[in-house]
């Protein structure tokens, strides 16, 4: 099971090179995040666990390079883009839908 691991996370660390996009980097840090929930529980060592935490962080700060390059070229609406066309700003005491992902929430 430990060596099935390591070899996910070689090829994960393969497409963290060939990003090409924002969600191609949410679906790694994603997958990265699952990764590390798995060795957690499973009980693999912090070596397993801190291997899938680095490409999750990694893929992480490539998506947010591909935002900012999307919005510095207009591709990408900003914060202040999109309140100028009238979108409301979220009420702090409202709460965001419920989507399945972060653990439920």
């Amino acid at each position: 099971m430990t060596e099935a691991l390591t070899l996910r996370l070689a090829d994960a660390e393969q497409e963290l090179a060939e990003i090409a996009s924002a969600q191609d980097a949410q679906q790694l840090a994603d997958k990265a995040a699952a990764a590390a929930e798995f060795a957690r529980r499973v009980k693999l060592g912090n070596s397993a666990i801190n291997h899938a935490t680095t490409i999750r962080v990694l893929a992480e700060r490539r998506m947010a390079q591909l935002v900012d390059e999307g919005q510095k070229a207009g591709q990408i609406a900003t914060t202040k883009d999109t309140l100028k066309r009238g979108a409301r700003s979220p009420d702090p005491g409202e709460r965001a839908p419920r989507t399945g992902r972060c653990g439920g929430y």
